[in-house]
């Protein structure tokens, strides 16, 4: 899947540690290579919002919130 990568995320990237920078980029890896269903269906995304668009991604020691948006056709992650 595409991933797009806000400005905002950027910042908040910069102030975590190496660690959690670390997971961050473990986690864009997969999803990168997972369609839709796959990253919904996985054990660390959880849906939070009442309208079914906002999710967490969840790991160990982070959490990234997300939404599916299509651009130009194509689905993506942002």
């Amino acid at each position: 899947m595409k991933v797009l990568v806000t400005p905002q995320f950027n910042l908040a990237m910069k102030n975590l540690s190496n660690k959690s920078q670390q997971e961050v980029s473990t986690l864009y890896s997969f999803l990168t290579l997972s369609d839709k269903e796959s990253i919904i269906s996985s054990a660390f995304t959880k849906i939070t919002s009442k309208n079914d668009d906002i999710f967490t991604l969840r790991g160990k020691n982070i959490r990234v919130f997300c939404t599916f948006s299509l651009h130009d056709d194509e689905e993506m992650l942002v």
